[in-house]
């Protein structure tokens, strides 16, 4: 039985890996079409005087916005759902308090990371002008 606990346990840190590396570059591809298909409008607030940080700190709030939402709302689902199974003490214990915590924490973390890959495209498109 132990060592079943520890393939579940391994499955499940290898499936959320796989799945926050997922996300991240979800997003950064996703942001970095939409700034591409968005370069008339960068262009423009260049020219106005925009500064291209600025511009990146709007579309990194536009993405992690979601995220956290997301995130939180998935987290109390999967809760809620895993109670009767698994039983309310073990879902409510701090440890899984603690895990999904951490594990929210670290996916926006990672997104937020690799959002800043899109920075120097920013720039690029503000300054084309």
């Amino acid at each position: 039985e132990m060592l079943l606990t520890a393939d579940v346990r391994t499955g499940v840190l290898l499936t959320l890996g796989i799945s926050f590396v997922l996300i991240t570059v979800s997003a950064v591809l996703n942001q970095a079409v939409d700034i591409y298909d968005r370069r008339d409008t960068y262009e423009t607030l260049g020219a106005a005087g925009m500064q291209p940080a600025t511009m990146h700190r709007i579309n990194v709030a536009a993405v992690m916005t979601p995220v956290v939402w997301v995130s939180a709302i998935a987290a109390s689902i999967g809760l809620l759902l895993v109670a009767p199974l698994a039983g309310f003490a073990m879902v409510t214990s701090p440890v899984t308090m603690g895990i999904m915590l951490a594990s929210t924490v670290l996916v926006a973390l990672i997104v937020r990371a690799g959002l800043s890959l899109t920075r120097p495209l920013t720039g690029r498109m503000a300054l084309a002008a």
